[in-house]
């Protein structure tokens, strides 16, 4: 299949709504400091404040494996719609609520519909392509998810120029893409239970295995945002806008490695893929963590960056090539819990 019949409506229609996903929570990040002005006399709002971000994580955790269930009951296309619409919704509601108890109300909500879209697209990508069409689609997907994550940051900051509410506005985006996914996805056929079949098993250990890497890829992947900032400003570049950039490069050659997954995946088997994004992953932290120069920071991220963009395509194809068709929701479910669990506990763990 070409990459055009691969990126046509119904194909763009999933990236798009993959977009939606991983980055979702820190769309408010440029808004924190308005939010927590605004609820100044609440007890407590500093710590507050940061939970208006991490909820939909924590959320997420919770309910994502429950997802899985769902989608493989009563199909990805159904579970899809409700979480894009509850997601321009719940993501929404915070420009227009009094008390800090309504947005946190919301973003519950939202961290819902984040599990159900990103274990929803997962399984449609799969279920919908199959050999190589299914790795550059995949590496599409990525790619999507993390150009998505750029776009609202960018798209936040902007709006949380003109007010804090603003930044809430930039989840109405779902609303547009709920359109496309009405119109245009549908769930794959069903293959029909051949009688006397032996009933389908999930691999738990390597399913086991693909969640403690989507865990420990995530964990390491956050320290970046997280704590580059304060090594920049030991090596003497205070501006934020020198930490952003260098985020930015990670996130740039990450999405080209993604692109390139599939091209990639078929030259080398889905472990020595691993091999080679890890590598790239351990030269780029090493390169961080010996900088003297802004420069050799920036070479750091970019080579970390294109060693991420491989892991997590890699991951789910060879997973779900193990998986059996009617439990790849359930799957999904749990990768998308744990990649989850990786973001919550990178701040912890750094």
């Amino acid at each position: 299949m070409s990459d055009r019949r691969l990126l046509d409506a119904r194909g763009l229609a999933l990236l798009a709504a993959s977009s939606l996903t991983v980055m979702a929570n820190a769309t408010i990040a440029p808004a924190l400091p308005g939010i927590r002005d605004a609820f100044s006399t609440t007890p407590g709002i500093e710590t507050l404040v940061g939970l208006v971000m991490t909820l939909p994580s924590l959320v997420v955790i919770l309910t994502a494996g429950l997802w899985g269930v769902v989608i493989d009951r009563y199909g990805r296309r159904n579970a899809l719609i409700a979480c894009v619409a509850l997601f321009g919704l719940a993501g929404a509601s915070g420009a227009f609520v009094s008390t800090l108890g309504e947005m946190f109300l919301g973003r519950a909500l939202l961290g819902l519909a984040v599990g159900g879209v990103m274990t929803a697209t997962t399984a449609l990508a799969i279920d919908l392509h199959s050999g190589p069409d299914r790795d550059r689609f995949t590496g599409y997907q990525g790619a999507a998810m993390s150009m998505g994550g750029v776009l609202f940051l960018l798209a936040g900051g902007a709006l949380a120029e003109w007010s804090w509410r603003g930044a809430f506005l930039v989840y109405l985006v779902a609303l547009a893409i709920l359109v496309a996914v009405v119109l245009f996805v549908r769930d794959a056929p069903k293959t029909p239970r051949v009688s006397g079949a032996v009933p389908a098993r999930m691999p738990w250990g390597f399913l086991a295995f693909q969640c403690t890497v989507a865990v420990v890829v995530m964990l390491v992947f956050y320290m970046v945002p997280v704590k580059l900032a304060f090594l920049l400003r030991e090596l003497g570049v205070d501006r934020p806008i020198f930490a952003g950039v260098a985020v930015a490069c990670g996130t740039v050659t990450g999405v080209a490695s993604a692109l390139a997954y599939g091209r990639m995946r078929a030259r080398l088997s889905a472990p020595m893929v691993f091999v080679v994004a890890f590598g790239c992953m351990a030269i780029g932290f090493g390169c961080i963590g010996v900088a003297s120069t802004y420069a050799t920071i920036l070479v750091g991220t970019a080579i970390n960056g294109f060693g991420i963009g491989f892991v997590m395509p890699n991951g789910m194809v060879w997973l779900m090539s193990r998986v059996p068709p009617e439990m790849r929701g359930r799957a999904s479910g749990l990768v998308t819990m744990s990649v989850f669990v990786g973001q919550f506990l990178s701040p912890l763990a750094s």
